[in-house]
């Protein structure tokens, strides 16, 4: 991407849109009544968002500049490829509160900086005083706008969630893809390590690494970040050289599984912006990211040293769920505290019995695979994937 670019950030967002409204023409982001009435909120809505988040965000550094001097010490990075239990092993990590601290969906996306933390805290507070009722309008609304999603990726702002959306204000979140189908410049996240140049780089990592000691500044400097991101794969390297210490968990499924069940999921986003697919292009690239995602977490997890990385299949945490948890605070030396092994224990009897209502094929999207299985014939191999 170019470094200018994205070095201005929040201003590549006109530049986007710039290229929406002029340059989106025979693109997969085709000018349909449906999209122009979604656009007419979200274009406003989303850089309005980042407005405020900037000028709070040059507010910290007056009032509360105290965040820079926070240290992030062994950061856990849960990546590895999108469908494979990221989500689930996010959400049994984050109960361990005596150690880790994860961010919100709330947070994200309304409040990355200490004065907007503050003042929803605040905000709370008194709703609180007056008997919740902003509280259960938002849990009201929260059901409603998320509950089209339960059966792909159980949501909610009041729970842990991917905190790629700490990028939005320097237009880096892959999210973006979705609104942005034609932006080739996006596309490059997802090739992170390979395809960015160095100047960027840093730059994001920065504004990343700055958002996370907010977070530190309100949650506890001794807390260690638990952080779930399947689009940080492609970032494993450069995660190492932000963070030295850092500890990263990579997640497996069988390729046969996730990639149409990310296929399926993504096309959520595809109708919600009335995005034409054309003929197959949406689904080929993601087929190609995931492969990269694949190739590129066996390749670069296993240079770190053996108690700073594992690998997880999502069999094994539906089936074993406790043993799995146990063998990770093992390997990574952490302690199990007996409140967090009581709810371990309850949750793994939940985790046996859970099935997913989201349904999808192979032969749903067209997906070759054959071509799937010789591309990453090494992981079939490796994990003993079923193939087709």
């Amino acid at each position: 991407m170019d470094a200018i670019k994205m070095q201005s950030g929040y201003f590549y967002y006109y530049h986007l849109i710039k290229l929406s409204l002029f340059n989106s023409k025979n693109t997969q982001a085709r000018w349909t009544p449906r999209r122009c009435l979604i656009m007419a909120f979200l274009f406003p809505a989303l850089v309005g968002l980042q407005t405020i988040h900037w000028i709070c965000f040059f507010m910290d550094d007056i009032f509360f500049k105290a965040y820079k001097d926070i240290k992030i010490k062994e950061p856990l990075f849960i990546v590895g490829v999108p469908r494979s239990g990221t989500t689930l092993l996010q959400r049994i990590l984050s109960n361990d509160t005596d150690k880790f601290t994860t961010c919100m969906l709330w947070e994200l996306l309304f409040a990355p900086a200490i004065i907007e933390r503050k003042f929803f805290i605040l905000l709370g507070k008194l709703d609180a005083f007056l008997g919740k009722p902003v509280f259960r309008l938002i849990n009201y609304l929260d059901r409603f706008a998320f509950k089209g999603l339960d059966d792909i990726h159980l949501a909610s702002l009041t729970s842990p969630e991917e905190d790629y959306f700490l990028l939005l204000p320097v237009c880096a979140c892959f999210l973006l893809i979705h609104i942005f189908p034609f932006d080739e410049e996006l596309w490059h996240l997802a090739y992170f390590d390979d395809q960015m140049p160095e100047t960027d780089k840093k730059y994001i990592m920065s504004f990343y690494t700055s958002c996370l000691k907010r977070h530190l500044y309100i949650k506890g400097a001794d807390k260690q970040i638990l952080s779930k991101n399947p689009s940080f794969t492609p970032m494993i390297q450069t995660l190492r050289q932000q963070f030295p210490d850092c500890k990263i968990i990579g997640c497996v499924r069988n390729p046969l599984q996730v990639v149409p069940s990310l296929v399926s999921s993504m096309m959520t986003g595809v109708h919600l912006f009335d995005n034409d697919p054309k003929d197959h292009v949406f689904r080929d690239q993601l087929i190609q990211m995931l492969i990269h995602f694949y190739k590129h977490m066996h390749r670069c997890l296993p240079e770190l040293p053996e108690n700073r990385h594992c690998f997880v299949t999502m069999e094994s945490l539906k089936n074993n769920l406790q043993h799995v948890v146990e063998t990770i605070y093992d390997r990574f030396e952490y302690k199990v505290s007996p409140k967090f092994q009581a709810f371990l224990t309850n949750e793994t009897t939940q985790a046996k019995g859970y099935k997913s209502q989201h349904r999808y094929s192979l032969d749903q999207f067209d997906i070759p695979a054959k071509s799937l299985e010789h591309e990453l014939a090494d992981i079939f191999q490796k994990y003993g994937f079923l193939k087709s």
